[in-house]
């Protein structure tokens, strides 16, 4: 009966995972985009990408791989191809704990479990 406990919560953390992994590799993470409506005062200018954003983006960063400016970035994910920032950031660490707890379940747990 625990084995198949196990297993039935390895089963659902691995699809929190896959979901996960997909959803922060096609959601936007918050790319800033050329605002041509603000005045050019209230403008920042990124020196990389050549475009002015407006100044309330204070954490503005630019990732020299992706080539575009990100809002909340946070770093550039190499596995998923893209970065983490604002919008898939709460995505990005729900995969890499539902990894983790699928490592402690499958190689941990369920090898004790049957001995």
């Amino acid at each position: 009966m625990k084995i198949f406990i196990l297993k039935l919560l390895s089963l659902l953390v691995c699809i929190i995972t896959i979901i996960t992994g997909w959803v922060t590799f096609f959601l936007n993470p918050g790319i800033v985009y050329n605002n041509k409506d603000i005045n050019s005062e209230n403008k920042i200018y990124c020196f990389q990408c050549r475009f002015q954003y407006p100044r309330v983006r204070r954490t503005m960063k630019h990732c020299e791989k992706c080539g575009v400016c990100y809002f909340g970035r946070d770093h550039h994910c190499d596995v998923f191809g893209k970065c983490v920032a604002k919008n898939n950031m709460k995505l990005f660490i729900t995969f890499n704990l539902s990894i983790c707890c699928l490592f402690i379940i499958n190689f941990v747990y369920i090898p004790l479990m049957m001995i």
